[in-house]
């Protein structure tokens, strides 16, 4: 059920990884945690972010939610190291989709590609307020058959992408903001493909 709750059976038996600081790997100030799950469709990622302050001013498709609080997934299916996807979701289950056919290609372009996706998000607390929050979770349901250059579908067991997450958090609103990763980048760009770690599917 993509609702945004992670308390799917699924879910509690999905391996778990913490998000590390994207700089250099180093533990980051507040917790994500990210699991990954499949079938022969859709590629499954939850996020789940402790936060004590969850908001978001932008409310439409494609806007700049990279910008604010974030979290975001890039997949290089055939692993090519040139063509990929990015995708995000917000707090307010804002998506953002994009198709780049080299490192930061034409974004307008880009954002031309629609994923398809489903997206929900849970929050642990108010949105846009002064009130102190818990966190955030996001459950995003991604079809495969959808991204650049895949692979032969369905994938097989033993199949490897190149891929990467991400959470951009901003510990006050606008500023100090703070970026974690699976894969550490050790320069600030998240489309530094060379270091996306790899989605082995098992």
């Amino acid at each position: 059920t993509i609702d945004g709750k992670l308390d799917d059976a699924a879910w509690q038996a999905a391996p778990a990884v913490q998000l590390n600081s994207s700089m250099d790997g180093s533990p980051a100030n507040r917790k994500t945690t990210a699991r990954v799950l499949w079938d022969d469709k859709f590629l499954y990622v939850a996020f789940d972010c402790d936060d004590p302050d969850v908001w978001g001013t932008l409310k439409n498709k494609d806007d700049a939610i990279y910008n604010e609080e974030a979290v975001e997934v890039f997949l290089d299916a055939n692993g090519d190291g040139k063509t990929y996807n990015e995708l995000q979701v917000s707090p307010h289950n804002v998506q953002f989709d994009a198709a780049f056919v080299a490192r930061r290609s034409d974004l307008e372009t880009a954002k031309k590609w629609e994923s398809g996706m489903v997206t929900a998000v849970n929050v642990r607390g108010t949105l846009d307020d002064d009130q102190p929050d818990q966190g955030w979770s996001a459950e995003m349901k991604i079809p495969l058959a959808n991204l650049m250059e895949v692979p032969p579908l369905p994938p097989k067991k033993g199949d490897v992408w190149r891929f990467n997450l991400y959470r951009l958090e901003h510990h006050v609103h606008r500023e100090q903001i703070e970026g974690t990763s699976f894969s550490p980048l050790f320069v600030g760009d998240f489309h530094h493909l060379p270091r996306f770690g790899k989605l082995i599917f098992d």
